[in-house]
């Protein structure tokens, strides 16, 4: 498959927001909206959109979530409720009925409360090294409720720690994510902008405050037994660090039908091994064609 295709750019003004993001494929064919992971941006599909719609008639758009990539920041805070609702107002704006859902990470959350919420619109889903949001125990509500409302006070609020270069923001990307260094730099080069002789994060940065409210495991699992799409999990090999496995498999089994692929390449493995994600990708989406 090629490594190449075709891109454009993106932005589209809504009441809540505005959205940018990158585009590949063909205009008017399936359309699939990538949804990239926390504190990430649409460049996170570079490398997989390419080789997916190289081998599928497919109109791809990756978003920069809001308050990530060149996307507006959003007034009052930010939940995964919240970003969905803003992708469902996208896909209300370009007439998108019925969709592919890709996901990584907290994108992949997203996509979760999409397609277990609205059915109708979701003709597939795609999960990337996550299934279904973060939960926490019902005796952590309290003190949960509490960080959130000391750090969302008045001043509370830190400006972005400046860089002095791209170069920085790299080798941050590299350590902190385990990226290779090119992966590292599309990140990069989508999330800096400059502000005279140093470089900032255009991630807004109430994006980093402690969420309010958790939903527990229950709720969770719930959530994903109402998935009534055909699913993929691509998992990272050996698994991350963000659930356990035992609960990992307590949420796999909630889809009878879920098809669960491990690959490497860690918690990104889509950038870091992007052949094999698009390989196993594609031979999900065939497989469900032919059954359609």
């Amino acid at each position: 498959m090629p490594a190449t295709a075709p891109v454009t750019e993106f932005e589209l003004a809504l009441p809540a927001a505005r959205l940018t993001g990158r585009r590949w494929g063909r205009p008017g064919a399936t359309p699939v909206l990538a949804v990239h992971g926390w504190l990430d941006n649409a460049a996170s599909f570079d490398r997989l959109a390419p080789l997916l719609v190289a081998g599928l008639d497919w109109d791809l758009l990756a978003i920069d979530l809001p308050g990530h990539g060149h996307s507006s920041w959003l007034a009052n805070g930010y939940s995964q409720a919240q970003h969905a609702a803003a992708l469902l107002g996208l896909l209300d704006a370009l007439d998108w009925q019925r969709v592919t859902l890709l996901g990584h990470s907290l994108g992949a959350s997203i996509a979760t409360l999409l397609a277990a919420s609205l059915p109708e619109r979701v003709q597939q889903l795609v999960c990337i090294d996550a299934l279904g949001p973060l939960s926490a125990p019902p005796a952590q509500t309290a003190s949960r409720l509490r960080d959130y409302l000391l750090a969302v006070q008045p001043g509370q609020r830190r400006p972005p720690r400046p860089l002095p270069s791209p170069a920085h923001a790299v080798r941050a990307r590299v350590q902190a994510n385990g990226l290779s260094p090119a992966n590292a730099r599309a990140l990069v080069e989508r999330g800096l902008r400059q502000d005279g002789d140093h470089w900032v994060w255009r991630t807004d940065p109430a994006l980093t405050l402690p969420s309010a409210v958790y939903m527990d495991e229950a709720q969770v699992q719930a959530l994903l037994a109402a998935v009534r799409c055909p699913s993929l999990l691509l998992q990272a090999d050996p698994p991350g660090r963000f659930i356990a496995p035992e609960l990992q498999q307590q949420r796999q089994a909630c889809l009878p039908g879920l098809q669960t692929v491990r690959l490497g390449g860690g918690h990104h493995l889509h950038m870091e091994n992007a052949h094999a994600a698009a390989s196993a990708i594609l031979a999900f989406v065939n497989k469900a064609e032919s059954k359609a």
